[in-house]
């Protein structure tokens, strides 16, 4: 406690004579030699006799010796902070200051800011360990009591970015879709699983890449920016021809009439950007006639699905 103060107890006078009046006063306090921490430290007793034959005595100090031990110190006021995950358990401590010091001893808190998480994983509450010492002159005379504290690991962000240009020619198999992480990075051996997937359909067009079942697990916030797919014809207009297909009359007023050589199961009609105006159904058809009076006056791109799944295309003026 700073101070050489000591306390005793017990003690019975030895040696009177008779029944003579002595007895023993300020038996209980003494000094201790030193008021550092020790072990066995001198202790001078204060004692005193008292009574009516006082006079005829005098008295011996007993020899004594007793223990200091540390004084535990606290640590008031420190707070881990949370992170955002970095693989590792490193933990920042802020603010912090000790109680309990005695007087104006030269004690002093160090190594006050670092610590380690419980888990370097992402999570709530998590249990941090100090790592704190202490410092100064007085320091045998004191023990630290690490303060108890949390915090939280939030998920890494990344970003993740599909690949623009992905497509395939209609009757294909989807591909694999790739992408390319555009912002931030995966820590050590952490990968990515899962695989990104798009809209469904399977007629000519675009659809968006979605993220799928694309995961970096619970450490990891993904952000996600798509790009379409586009499904396009395995046969162009230049090979119309070779399917033997004819569509008239060319101009059309309201009945369009469409004749091939291999059986047809789909006819779409589309605007010149992309919209589909018609779609209509066959049961195997070689010789289709369609009402587009209801379509405007304009250019439209006609598009027929064989039994085969080969497309032909070709455009027709509406007018």
């Amino acid at each position: 406690d700073g101070s050489t103060s000591a306390t005793i107890v017990g003690g019975t006078l030895s040696g009177i004579v008779g029944s003579e009046d002595v007895s023993l006063a300020t038996a209980t306090t003494g000094t201790f030699a030193s008021s550092d921490v020790g072990q066995g430290i001198n202790v001078t007793p204060s004692m005193t006799i008292t009574g009516t034959a006082i006079a005829n005595y005098t008295l011996t100090q007993p020899t004594l010796s007793a223990n200091i031990t540390a004084k535990t110190l606290t640590v008031t006021g420190a707070v881990a902070q949370n992170k955002v995950y970095d693989g590792s358990t490193s933990a920042t401590i802020v603010g912090g200051t000790l109680s309990g010091i005695v007087g104006s001893e030269d004690v002093n808190l160090a190594t006050a800011t670092t610590g380690s998480f419980a888990s370097s994983d992402v999570g709530l509450g998590i249990n941090v360990i100090p790592s704190m010492t202490i410092a100064g002159t007085a320091i045998g005379n004191y023990t630290l009591t690490q303060p108890s504290l949390t915090a939280n690991i939030t998920p890494l962000p990344i970003q993740i970015t599909a690949n623009s240009g992905q497509s395939k020619k209609i009757g294909e198999q989807d591909p694999v879709f790739t992408y390319l992480i555009t912002n931030g990075s995966l820590i050590g051996e952490n990968f990515i699983s899962g695989a990104l997937s798009r809209v469904a359909g399977e007629s000519v067009g675009k659809y968006p890449i979605l993220i799928g079942t694309l995961t970096a697990g619970s450490n990891y916030s993904i952000s996600f920016i798509s790009a379409d797919f586009e499904i396009s014809n395995n046969i162009g207009i230049e090979n119309a021809d070779l399917i033997m297909i004819k569509v008239y009359p060319n101009p059309v007023v309201d009945i369009l009439t469409i004749q091939s050589a291999k059986s047809i199961k789909e006819i779409l009609i589309y605007s010149n950007n992309g919209q589909e105006l018609l779609h209509k159904v066959f049961n195997n058809a070689s010789n289709i006639s369609l009402n587009i009076s209801s379509i405007q006056k304009g250019y439209y791109i006609i598009r027929a699905v064989t039994k085969e799944n080969q497309i032909i295309t070709t455009k027709i003026l509406k007018d």
